[in-house]
């Protein structure tokens, strides 16, 4: 059965914030905290993968998540919900600030 699209939040809210400029701390939390009671979410990040979507935030993964990642993962994570996604961010959060630290010459 379809949702009602009053009951997704990308058709309640400004699209825009879907759509950050920068994936920073401060720009994804609302969108991506949105998409967790959407309805239709599982399905947006399955179309998101299978369009391979460059930009935005599609089922409540930004677009480093969903290139970072296996597929198969996002979708467990997707669907199970669980403190998984808390863990699996963190993670991400790590990878990517090690790889955009300076590297000590000397």
């Amino acid at each position: 059965m379809a949702a009602n699209t009053d009951d997704r939040p990308c058709m309640r809210y400004d699209p825009e914030l879907w759509f950050p400029l920068s994936e920073r701390p401060g720009t994804i939390e609302l969108p991506t905290s949105l998409c967790q009671q959407c309805p239709v979410r599982v399905e947006c990040l399955q179309g998101a993968l299978d369009r391979r979507e460059r930009w935005g935030i599609w089922g409540g993964f930004t677009t480093y998540e969903r290139q970072a990642s296996h597929p198969a993962r996002l979708m467990r994570i997707a669907v199970n919900e669980t403190a998984e996604l808390v863990e699996y961010r963190a993670r991400q959060a790590q990878v990517k600030a090690e790889r955009q630290a300076p590297v000590a010459v000397g």
